[in-house]
């Protein structure tokens, strides 16, 4: 398995590379895409299914990595080509913090087949790990990374995108097959967002961010933990 990575700054150098790729139907090919959230909206995700055959994942985030620096507002598309019998399975739960229980039997499942795997999720880590932590299969067996959808967002929304679905509480497993594949780093199950001021304090109390009342960023991180502020 082959993997290309580039690196662009806009939606319409994203669209020209495609057209520029113009794979072969034989090839088969996997797209994993990082991108703004801004950027994630139904036309885009058109736009890509009218330029490519494969599969395709799209993550929203805040920044990616290129020549070992930080770019934010980039858009980094990475091509998987795989070669012999290797092949990509994608996989999507959505409203996984109503239903945990379903959602470790689903994850059993699927990772009893597959060595490596990849999640992406826009739920909370706190959800993703409660429901990591159940499962009984023995993740050491398997190659299993990933990390939490990301943006710039004030409201703390995160966007992934699936074959042109877009999952916006749950996550997807992209899970690879017949290939030779190692991960030395786990992107962790960490979310990056913004950054914020506190406009408002008293000794060791606060009462605003950035002009907001502090409940207010309690109850977005919390989301569909079953905890309150």
């Amino acid at each position: 398995m082959k993997v290309i990575t580039h690196t662009v700054k806009n939606k319409d150098e994203v669209f020209r590379l495609l057209t520029e790729k113009n794979f072969a139907k034989e090839e088969k090919v996997f797209l994993l895409i990082f991108a703004p959230l801004s950027v994630l909206n139904s036309s885009f995700s058109k736009e890509i299914k009218k330029r490519i055959s494969f599969d395709f994942v799209a993550v929203s985030t805040k920044a990616v990595i290129n020549d070992s620096s930080f770019k934010e507002n980039y858009i980094q598309l990475s091509f998987f080509i795989f070669e012999k019998n290797g092949f990509v399975k994608l996989s999507f739960k959505e409203e996984i913090s109503t239903n945990k229980a379903n959602t470790v039997s689903f994850l059993e499942e699927k990772l009893s087949g597959s060595k490596t795997n990849i999640i992406f999720s826009t739920a909370s880590n706190e959800v993703l790990n409660e429901i990591l932590d159940k499962m009984k299969i023995k993740k050491e067996k398997n190659i299993f990374v990933g990390g939490i959808a990301s943006s710039k967002s004030r409201n703390f929304t995160t966007k992934i995108i699936c074959n042109g679905f877009s999952i916006k509480n749950g996550f997807v497993l992209i899970q690879f097959f017949n290939v030779l594949s190692f991960f030395t780093v786990s992107l962790g199950f960490i979310p990056v967002g913004p950054s914020y001021k506190i406009t408002r304090a008293d000794l060791n109390k606060v009462y605003e961010i950035d002009g907001m009342s502090p409940y207010f960023f309690l109850e977005k991180i919390l989301r569909d933990t079953g905890l309150r502020p």
